[in-house]
Parts: C-alpha cells; sequence; structure tokens
C-alpha cells in the first residue's frame, strides 16, 4: 500500500523539483535586491522546528487512468511531523520525521500508524558550502561535491520533505538565486512588489513580497499538470524583522491528457520554536557513507539523473565516525577498496629489483635443462 503513496508523493514533488544558483538579481530593483539577500540572515544561526499537518486527497479513477497497474490507491491520507531548518553561513541543514499518519483506502478501509516514539529524523539533508549530504534511510547517506554553494543547487534527492519554493518561506531563501528561475519582470503595487518569471520546463511562477520588509507573502508556480499555491497566514520577528510562522501551501496535480485533477496535497507550517544552530552534522555513528566527492559535480548528477546511484562502482563506502575522511583519505579508500581509482592517484612505480626472482628462477631452470641435456 505505501508504494501507491510513494507513487503519488514523487510525481508531485518531482513536478516541483526547481534548483538553486544563478543570481538573476540585476533584473530586480536594487531596494528590492537588498531585502532578498537579507531574507537569510534573519534566520542565520537558528534551527526553526515546524509543526507540519498535511492532507493528501487523491481520485482513485483519475489515479489509476494514469497507472494503470497500480494495485490499491490510497484515497485519503492525513500526516503530522516535524520538520527542522537550520542555516549557518553557507550551511543549510533540514531534518524530518512523521509523527503519525491516517489512511483511508478506496476500500474505506482505515489504517492508523502512530510514529511519535522514533526519535531518529527519516530525512537528513545537509548542504554545505562544498559538498552535500543526503539521506537515503536513517541508516545510509550519500555524499557529493558542489561547484558552488549547495543550497543553491538542485535538491537531488526525490522525497525531500521541501522544495526550494518552500524554503524561500521557510528559510529565507532569495528566489532571485535560484538556478532555472527567470526573473521576467517585477511590478510595484505600491505596498508590495511581486516578482514574474519563468523555467524549465514550462514552468511559470510569481511571488509576492511586503515592499516595508521584504517578507514573502504569497507565491503561485507551476505548469500545464501541477500548480502551487504558497499563501502566508502568521509572521513571528526574528532578530527584530518579520518572519513567516504559518506558511500554507496546497498543490494540485493533473492527468496530462484530461486534464482532470487526481491529487490535491494541503499542508501547513506553524512554527513551534527557535535553537541556535552552529552548523554542525548530526549523523548517528556507524551510519553507511557512500561518498562520491571524487566526481566532479556534472558527473555525479549525470549519475544521478540515470537513476544508478547507490554506491557499487561509483562511490567509496564507509562508516560514518564522526567526519567526513579529507580528500587524501578518501582517494586512499578508494584505491584500496579497488573501485572509484582517483584519475589524481600517483601511478605505481616499478624497478628493476621487482624482476630479479623471476630472472634468477628462469636462469636456474635454464641452466639445470642445460646440463641435463648434456648427460
Amino acid at each position: 500500500m505505501k508504494v501507491s503513496l510513494l507513487v503519488v508523493l514523487y510525481l508531485v514533488v518531482m513536478s516541483t523539483s526547481i534548483a538553486f544558483g544563478e543570481d538573476h538579481s540585476e533584473s530586480v530593483p536594487k531596494n528590492l535586491s537588498l531585502q532578498l539577500h537579507t531574507l537569510t540572515k534573519r534566520i542565520d544561526g537558528f534551527l526553526l522546528t515546524y509543526i507540519v499537518k498535511s492532507t493528501l486527497q487523491n481520485n482513485p479513477d483519475a489515479v489509476r487512468e494514469m497507472f494503470p497497474t497500480i494495485s490499491q490507491v490510497f484515497e485519503h491520507t492525513q500526516t503530522e511531523s516535524e520538520l527542522q531548518v537550520g542555516l549557518y553561513s553557507d550551511t543549510l541543514v533540514i531534518r524530518h520525521r512523521e509523527l503519525s499518519r491516517k489512511i483511508i483506502t478506496e476500500s474505506k478501509q482505515v489504517i492508523n500508524e502512530n510514529r511519535s516514539e522514533l526519535t531518529k529524523y527519516d530525512v537528513f539533508s545537509y548542504y554545505g558550502a562544498k559538498y552535500a549530504i543526503v539521506s537515503r534511510s536513517p541508516t545510509s547517506h550519500f555524499v557529493y561535491k558542489c561547484d558552488k554553494p549547495c543550497a543553491y543547487l538542485r535538491p537531488v534527492y526525490p522525497f525531500s520533505p521541501v522544495d526550494s519554493i518552500d524554503l524561500v518561506f521557510l528559510a529565507g531563501i532569495d528566489p532571485t538565486s535560484l538556478d532555472d528561475y527567470k526573473v521576467e519582470r517585477v511590478e510595484d503595487l505600491g505596498e508590495q512588489w511581486i516578482i514574474y518569471g519563468s523555467g524549465s520546463p514550462s514552468i511559470r511562477w510569481k511571488i509576492h513580497f511586503r515592499k516595508s520588509d521584504g517578507l514573502p507573502t504569497f507565491c503561485e508556480f507551476g505548469r500545464p499538470t501541477f500548480t502551487k499555491i504558497v499563501k502566508v497566514s502568521k509572521t513571528t520577528r526574528l532578530r527584530g524583522q518579520a518572519f513567516p510562522a504559518e506558511v500554507t501551501i496546497e498543490e494540485i496535480t493533473r492527468n496530462s491528457k484530461t486534464g482532470q485533477i487526481f491529487s490535491r496535497y494541503v499542508c501547513k507550517y506553524t512554527l513551534k520554536s527557535k535553537d541556535n544552530y552552529n552548523g554542525e552534522i548530526e549523523i548517528p555513528l556507524g551510519t553507511s557513507i557512500a561518498d562520491y566527492r571524487l566526481m566532479d559535480y556534472a558527473d555525479f548528477v549525470k549519475l544521478y539523473s540515470s537513476t544508478q546511484l547507490g554506491g557499487g562502482e561509483q562511490a567509496v563506502i564507509y562508516p560514518w565516525s564522526g567526519r567526513l575522511l579529507s580528500e587524501a583519505e578518501l582517494q586512499q579508500l578508494a584505491y584500496q577498496q579497488g573501485h572509484l581509482i582517483p584519475p589524481d592517484a600517483p601511478a605505481r612505480r616499478y624497478s628493476l629489483w621487482m624482476f630479479l626472482p623471476a630472472v634468477i628462477l628462469f636462469g636456474l631452470a635454464g641452466y639445470l635443462y642445460y646440463r641435463q641435456k648434456r648427460k
């Protein structure tokens, strides 16, 4: 039964996978640009904890039309979870754990799952200045190298609890720094700015910002088969400036052929608490690490896009000991494991002395053969 829910969630998240990166602030008025660049400063050094309540309503007939092989469709799912978002300098950390879930199947069977006793986070993402660590499961993480601060690149994990546009509201990310986000125009409506833009593939978006302090208040974006609406209903103050305290997100997914709605997802984030954060990486000792940092970022993205991610011949595998291996240690371990030998690894040096035993052996064999033949 979990497979059908994951398929729907995967489609929703993949439909909204927007990347970070290129700075388009030149297209934005200077005073608005300055406000946007200070958004992350409002929570820099903080770890924010949100209580998340969500509802996913599926249309079984529409889902089956798109996915005929699905054995059972979850008609209605209610979930409560905890989300933590922390920033420190160029570091962004995201942690998520599910607390409870109530599922109603299309046959009206009710399934209740209480997970509040679990303390481990089922999703962990750490986006640093030079590398990112992303969880595949609570006991398995992978690491990749970035060619710019990782928080401004495409999140590579398809089941992340939040996507890039959510982080504009939950973590103060400047939307004009998002890669593939082309700012087309900015509208001045007196008390607010509206930034209009586009993205690939076929994405249209607009975000409202309050003129007095640059606070994002509303967003609408999507493509022909997907629409997302983000609204801020309550605010709080961090470092003396306004910041969203309650954010509601609604996502609607449609059949690409008929336009029929097959899922509606509504999620409310309520800020519960804030704590200090110093950029520390908290991963349980012994967690399996698949380290791809010997690959360039572009090569890693190609590997991920080909769905071949998972270690094997492409990654260096080792248990988490409280830190990542240094580059020299990673190269040495890669050589020892016999796969992913670094291209700059020193070539093995051969000496004539290495061949001396073989020369002596063949010489002795030849001498004995010669003596035997003379007899």
